[in-house]
């Protein structure tokens, strides 16, 4: 039973993986030949490098590209994991069959030619799309690439460490574009970054909760039975008349927030509360399956 659970487990997460890249790959594609080609905006990653490499060494920018995605593939598969050499050729494989999908529709490449409008919606867009594959633990090829592997290796923050890239690469093709197409471009990474940051993050975010109490027991018990919140107790002393307590430390969905606000002030409406959001959290009722278990009595120290 167990092994069945695992194997399905398994299938959903392959197939959110291969949903998530097809997805971010057509609109990466979409977003190159209806907004970044026509309005002949600059790009960064390793199609960056192969219009840079041309237009300096007359290199093929075909074949630049495959030798660049190919050096990160197989670091990739070194460092990140079979899961990432997966999404990446099956990222590298769609994009051109979904290129040559938009190319059947001409009216696309003239859907506006306001290159300031071009370039945010073009920025938003490629943020978005690649949010989507490295949520999964994948790659497009190219900056994104060099992003996870740089960051697996060193800690990085993701979205960071592909703005930079980009960036890079912008300014290398600065000297052979025309001078109002790099700031559209450099408004493009700065955007790129934001959006890419906002969305690696999105729908991640909880609510952290900590309560300072002399009914630290009654909410604890409150917050796991009525919430089914993970909570956690810290040892505590009050600054002013040192008095001994105990700190309630509980982080939860948003969705929960007002009843678990509402859960402490009714037990202790004297209570000292901190609310904060925090972005993402990792462990067990989290990232990891949560394992029921009865509520264990709370310590008992000897004075």
């Amino acid at each position: 039973m167990e092994s069945l659970k695992l194997d399905r487990k398994t299938t959903m997460h392959l197939l959110k993986t291969v949903l998530f890249v097809v997805m971010g790959t057509a609109i990466l594609a979409f977003d190159f030949y209806t907004f970044y080609l026509p309005n002949g905006l600059m790009m960064g990653g390793a199609s960056g490098m192969g219009l840079l490499f041309y237009r300096t060494l007359s290199f093929d920018p075909s074949v630049t590209v495959f030798i660049i995605n190919a050096v990160l593939l197989i670091a990739g598969a070194f460092i990140v994991g079979k899961q990432f050499v997966f999404s990446t050729i099956l990222g590298s494989l769609i994009y051109p069959v979904f290129l040559k999908i938009f190319q059947k529709f001409p009216a696309l490449a003239e859907l506006s030619r306001d290159r300031l409008l071009c370039t945010l919606v073009a920025a938003v867009m490629d943020g978005f799309a690649v949010a989507l594959v490295i949520k999964v633990g994948g790659s497009t090829g190219g900056s994104d690439a060099f992003g996870v592997i740089w960051c697996k290796l060193l800690h990085h923050n993701v979205a960071t460490v592909i703005a930079v890239t980009d960036a890079v690469i912008f300014v290398a093709q600065a000297f052979f574009a025309d001078p109002e197409m790099v700031l559209y471009s450099l408004v493009s990474v700065i955007i790129n970054m934001v959006v890419l940051r906002q969305f690696l993050v999105f729908g991640t975010s909880h609510i952290q909760i900590i309560a300072v109490s002399q009914k630290s027991t009654e909410m604890r018990k409150a917050l796991i039975e009525d919430l089914d919140a993970g909570v956690t107790m810290f040892e505590s002393r009050t600054g002013f008349e040192g008095h001994a307590g105990e700190v309630v430390f509980c982080v939860i969905p948003q969705k929960k927030y007002w009843k678990a606000v509402e859960t402490i002030k009714a037990i202790d409406p004297g209570v000292f509360l901190s609310v904060s959001q925090v972005k993402e959290v990792h462990g067990r009722g989290f990232t990891m399956e949560r394992t029921v278990k009865p509520i264990a009595p709370p310590d008992k120290k000897s004075n």
